[in-house]
């Protein structure tokens, strides 16, 4: 799963990047990713946007192409700075 691939990625360079939540329908790789990585994670990426956290300080949109849009078109809306990370369907 790309979105997976993407924290694997930012965890290789902890000096530069610090992953402080994670959003995931799934709550097995909610999971994983609290243990990997020691970071909150949400079931909805709503609930991050409502929680109004001041640590974070980029998004990445790791979705599936249909999703892109919206989702990352309500982080903006939020004030939240938001890059995409392209989903690719193998």
């Amino acid at each position: 799963m790309e979105g997976t691939y993407t924290l694997n990625i930012s965890s290789q360079h902890k000096d530069k990047y610090k992953i402080v939540a994670v959003c995931d329908p799934m709550e097995d790789r909610r999971e994983r990713a609290v243990k990997e990585y020691g970071c909150d994670a949400y079931a909805d990426y709503k609930e991050l946007i409502r929680s109004k956290r001041k640590d974070i300080d980029l998004v990445v949109n790791a979705l599936p192409s249909h999703l892109l849009v919206p989702v990352t078109r309500d982080f903006l809306r939020a004030l939240m700075f938001c890059v995409i990370s392209r989903w690719q369907e193998r």
